[in-house]
């Protein structure tokens, strides 16, 4: 359960019900989960937590509503979002270091030009700012994947951490290291490994197309079980149909019995690879632990961009062949105002909107609601579907259907944390207190 310890919050009221809520059915107990898609239901709170569920009209004493109750009129509630894949300490770098042509190799080159500029001042307000601009949207938990080459690596954690620190009663914060995998091959690398350990990290990297691409895998693997570490791998953000990191990392954690959470962002290729291909690929990644994050906005604005020609493709993964295999899949932000993806404020909801119809997801809620709640919730250890007792940190929409979800801004929303209604500020612009 999350608060605020910088006071901007309602005072605490007693006990309370939120009343003629619609929560999707597959965010709900079996026990509530009847034939209505998205059930009208009422929700007690309690010292921060929803301590009852029930169908609306069951629960006793509603007529006479204490004016601490909420009736929202048939709009949606959904738990506090956890958002599986960013990239905090690029944030808001665009203006400073744009990516003119619009590419994969453009963003990457202009990362290592605006790179000097990365102090610790300059990381700490950068990242500080997504970080209040995600919580004032209403998130709940984040993980950052980070560069960590090994010049930079003890600076990016020790902000990573100072920050953690400072929001650690309001957000879960993750940190994923972002290297290339032949690093790991390095005292640079094991150095990484062991420092991911020792603060509760992610051992991550990004698996290029490469001869040793096997060797690399199995380093990694090795490191990662001699520490009891978890694995975040960038995979196939690409239109090479050659390219089969996905295939190989499935193998790898299959070959070394590793049975840890595994999670894998971006799988562009599956897009253009022919059916065997991709029924083996998922033959694998069905028989493994694995996660896969589905990163719509950035993949659409990279993925098959040549000047002069209008991109033939989507850039998207295979989110609906992986959730009928019963992969589970996540839709998260990557990155916001920087030179791989030149928009976004860290409102996963916004980034929800736009994703769910680039995937042909937003007629499908029971497949595309989880991937925003119930998926990435568990790899970030927080609530991601409705039961009694969970924490009351919630989001209350004035939307009244999915369709209304999707169509509307959704920039009134209320946001619970522990039972108590935010008092929401929206950040000033970053240009404001620091200058990028």
């Amino acid at each position: 359960m999350l608060g605020s310890p910088d006071g901007d919050c309602i005072v605490a009221h007693p006990p309370y019900w939120i009343r003629r809520g619609r929560v999707p059915r597959c965010l709900l107990p079996p026990f509530l989960a009847g034939e209505d898609p998205v059930p009208l239901l009422d929700l007690r709170i309690d010292h921060g937590l929803v301590v009852e569920l029930l169908p609306h009209g069951v629960a006793p004493d509603l007529d006479n509503v204490p004016d601490q109750d909420i009736d929202q009129q048939g709009g949606w509630i959904l738990p506090a979002l956890a958002d599986l894949h960013t990239h905090l300490d690029k944030a808001h770098t665009w203006d400073r270091s744009p990516n003119l042509d619009g590419t994969f190799a453009g963003a990457i080159a202009a990362v290592e030009r605006d790179r000097p500029n990365w102090s610790h001042d300059d990381l700490y307000c950068r990242m500080d700012y997504s970080l209040g601009m995600a919580y004032y949207h209403g998130m709940a938990a984040l993980r950052t994947h980070l560069d960590c080459p090994p010049e930079h690596m003890a600076l990016t954690l020790e902000v990573f951490l100072e920050l953690q620190q400072h929001w650690r009663d309001r957000l879960v914060l993750e940190a994923v290291s972002l290297v290339t995998l032949d690093q790991y091959f390095t005292p640079a690398g094991v150095a990484l490994a062991d420092r991911l350990a020792e603060i509760g990290g992610i051992l991550g990297g990004v698996a290029y197309p490469h001869p040793e691409l096997d060797a690399q895998l199995d380093r990694v693997f090795q490191l990662a079980q001699d520490r009891q570490l978890r694995l975040d791998f960038h995979a196939d953000e690409t239109g090479d149909p050659q390219s089969n990191a996905l295939e190989r990392i499935a193998a790898a954690a299959l070959r070394h019995g590793y049975t840890d959470p595994i999670v894998c962002g971006h799988c562009c290729v599956l897009a253009v690879q022919d059916h065997a291909t991709v029924n083996h690929t998922l033959d694998l990644v069905q028989s493994c632990d694995l996660t896969v994050v589905s990163l719509p906005l950035c993949n659409l604005f990279l993925q098959d961009r040549q000047a002069g020609r209008t991109p033939r493709w989507r850039g998207v993964t295979l989110v609906h062949e992986l959730q009928a295999r019963g992969i589970p899949v996540a839709i998260a932000s990557d990155n916001c105002d920087d030179p791989f993806y030149a928009y976004g404020e860290h409102d996963l909801i916004a980034t929800y909107q736009l994703s769910s119809q680039i995937t042909h997801l937003d007629l499908y809620p029971h497949q595309s609601i989880p991937t925003i709640t119930s998926v990435p919730s568990r790899h970030l250890g927080t609530t991601g579907t409705f039961y009694s007792g969970m924490a009351a940190d919630l989001m209350l929409f004035s939307a009244t259907s999915h369709r209304e979800l999707i169509a509307r801004s959704q920039g009134d929303r209320t946001i619970l944390r522990g039972g108590i209604r935010q008092e929401r500020h929206l950040p000033a612009p970053l240009s404001r207190h620091h200058p990028v």
